[in-house]
């Protein structure tokens, strides 16, 4: 819920998380998926997977950030200008979200509600 109510970056966020012991994991999936689903309570982490190609590798490592958002553009063949385009931004800052390897939490929120994909923040211990 905090998530919500404040829009900092994923980043500060991440820092955040991690200065208590934490690792944040933030994931889209699609509806009705409930294996996506985390909760600190149940102990739950979503599956992430073993990248399918030494380029996955690669990207993951290079996007500490935004490796999910990187992921989830790749299941759907979605540019990075197609990204700006379906939710109303222009390509320049879609592009500097990835040359700065973060985003305002409020426009994943945006790019959720786009796609009509879930969002999820997971929370595990390092």
């Amino acid at each position: 819920m905090c998530f919500e109510q404040d829009d900092m970056k994923v980043s500060k966020a991440t820092d955040i998380i991690s200065s208590l012991g934490y690792e944040l994991i933030i994931s889209f999936s699609e509806k009705n998926n409930t294996q996506a689903l985390d909760t600190i309570e149940n102990g739950i982490v979503p599956n992430r997977g073993i990248p399918d190609s030494k380029f996955e590798n690669q990207v993951a490592h290079r996007y500490e950030n935004l490796g999910f958002l990187w992921k989830f553009m790749q299941e759907r063949n979605l540019s990075k200008r197609q990204l700006s385009r379906d939710i109303g931004l222009t390509a320049g800052a879609v592009f500097t979200w990835f040359k700065s390897d973060d985003i305002a939490i409020s426009h994943l929120y945006t790019i959720k509600d786009a796609y009509g994909v879930e969002l999820h923040f997971s929370v595990k211990t390092k």
